[in-house]
């Protein structure tokens, strides 16, 4: 049993069990009614107990009431009305300057009680010892909340010592979200008489077809983003089993950067060879997420690589602007002897800390209690209408596998063939989403026309299980895919190189795409990526690995 693993059972023995109630243990904490032994999840203090936190800011809905802030929100009131906790803000900031004031609170030591930060803040406070163990306040999460963080246990390993004190509460997703797929237009497959693509040489030749019968301004799409982002040039390259942001486990057992392999030369190669057919087009480098939703709503565009979601706020907007259009998903075609898309083994966001100087810890978690509860009951107070901004809630922690818990609960019902009866465990906006499910489905059988609003894009890309989140589950199911092997916190080297690397990988393989620099040019490329850091982060890595 590795060291990590025998640490991480130490630290879920602590808090006996995922959705049990934690054994009863003294905490001691200033200002605090919780009686020695006492774990009530929403319970009341009888003396106020001050919390503090820092906000990245952004406006709320225009439906929140007028005079609505971050200090007198829903959210906040309901905190002192039910915990008797006082929520205070040390200071609220832009979100595009939130990353340096708080690395000025950082190094000032001014930490609010909770925070969530990226992964190398939480390396760094880690490091000079600014945060503290979770352990002790998770014995006051709520069911609902234990469910959600102890649900992956290999996430809550990864922020675990070896002495079983979880040092973060990561907030993770399920990996399948950022997993790419296909969305291509059925009806214009049916005009050139063409099938769903399968593999490269046929999307090739649909992607022609598209472009010189159809008219369309580009056969595939492509972004400026290279590495990531909304359809990047990895996710075209994964076609190819070229994974320039991954560790592949190479033939030795050691793992390997995709980013100089002999595939992503292949890689390169074939999208030159598309770039110079005109079926990427020629200004790809300045299109954004938004200007390929354009060629999209203008149907200059019927090929798009991306994640499930882009099926809603992409082609469902298409459909409902254009009203006849016809689309589907599919896995990305594939190169022959190839894995197909990329999927992460682990993907976290944010991770929540507590300042080691914070007297309440469990209050923290009575907040966190407070948001679980706001989502899964959807209480008065959790309504845009009461002055509730989810976004200006300090605590605010998702079901990391909440889209295919929806996806679930409704094609249960959907089984049925009863479309009145809501699904059992449906709740909140959820019920309204369940409303629409008769006319989206009579739209699906070309009975009516499609909503002008949208407002049925969730069936096309979390709920339909002919559709985006379907095709995502069953693609990983039948393993199509290639898996990141690295999901460590950053090395020391990638630290410091690493956004060095990203550059030179950026800029060669666009002038690569586009002809500007020869593709020949490939290995002098790896040989540098590797003398500029690669070399001693693949060392880091490894060692990672072999001691995980």
């Amino acid at each position: 049993m590795g060291r990590r693993v025998g640490a991480m059972i130490l630290a879920l023995t602590m808090c006996m069990g995922v959705l049990g109630g934690c054994a009863g243990k003294e905490q001691t904490t200033a200002s605090s009614s919780v009686e020695k032994g006492e774990v009530d999840p929403f319970g009341k203090y009888q003396e106020p107990v001050e919390v503090t936190g820092v906000l990245s800011f952004s406006a709320g809905s225009s439906e929140v009431p007028a005079g609505t802030t971050p200090e007198n929100q829903s959210f906040v009131r309901e905190a002192k009305n039910r915990f008797n906790i006082d929520f205070k803000w040390l200071w609220t900031a832009p979100t595009d300057q939130y990353e340096q004031k708080l690395g000025v609170a950082m190094a000032s030591g001014e930490l609010p009680d909770i925070m969530a930060v990226s992964a190398v803040d939480y390396q760094n406070l880690l490091e000079n010892e600014q945060i503290m163990p979770w352990n002790d306040a998770l014995e006051w999460a709520s069911d609902t909340l234990k469910e959600w963080i102890y649900r992956d246990p290999a996430v809550l390993e990864s922020v675990t010592t070896e002495d079983g004190k979880i040092m973060a509460i990561p907030q993770y997703w399920d990996v399948k979200r950022n997993v790419n797929i296909m969305m291509i237009r059925t009806d214009w497959l049916e005009e050139v008489g063409m099938d769903v693509p399968t593999t490269v040489e046929e999307l090739e030749a649909v992607a022609t077809a598209f472009k010189e019968q159809l008219g369309a301004d580009m056969g595939i799409s492509l972004s400026k983003d290279v590495l990531a982002g909304t359809s990047p040039l990895a996710a075209l390259m994964n076609m190819f089993g070229s994974y320039p942001t991954a560790w592949i486990e190479g033939d030795d057992g050691t793992l390997v950067p995709g980013e100089t392999q002999p595939e992503t030369k292949e890689a390169l190669e074939a999208l030159n060879r598309f770039y110079e057919k005109g079926l990427i087009h020629k200004e790809f480098a300045l299109h954004d997420a938004t200007k390929l939703r354009e060629f999209i709503m203008s149907e200059k565009l019927g090929i798009l690589i991306a994640p499930w979601w882009a099926f809603d706020s992409f082609i469902g907007k298409e459909i409902a602007k254009n009203g006849d259009s016809k689309w589907t998903t599919a896995p990305i075609p594939r190169a022959e002897g190839t894995n197909g898309a990329l999927l992460e083994s682990m993907m976290i966001e944010d991770y929540y800390v507590l300042n080691s100087k914070c007297t309440n810890p469990e209050a923290v978690i009575k907040l966190f209690n407070l948001w679980a509860l706001f989502e899964t009951e959807y209480p008065e107070e959790a309504q845009v209408a009461n002055g509730h901004v989810w976004n200006w809630v300090p605590t605010t922690y998702f079901d990391p596998y909440d889209i295919q818990t929806l996806h679930d609960r409704f094609n249960t019902q959907i089984a049925t063939g009863d479309l009145k009866t809501l699904p059992e465990g449906i709740g909140g906006g959820d019920i309204q989403l369940w409303s629409y499910a008769e006319d989206y489905f009579k739209w699906k059988a070309g009975e009516i026309p499609y909503d002008e609003t949208n407002k049925w894009g969730k069936y096309l890309g979390r709920i339909d299980d002919d559709f985006a989140w379907g095709t995502t589950e069953r693609l990983v199911e039948n393993k199509e895919y290639q898996l990141n092997k690295f999901y460590g916190l950053a090395t020391d080297t990638m630290k410091e190189r690493k956004a060095t690397l990203n550059k030179l990988t950026e800029e060669t393989y666009v002038k690569m795409v586009m002809g500007e620099t020869p593709i020949s040019t490939f290995d002098a490329y790896a040989d540098n990526w590797l003398k500029l850091g690669g070399d001693e982060i693949t060392k880091e890595v490894n060692e990672w690995y072999q001691n995980k």
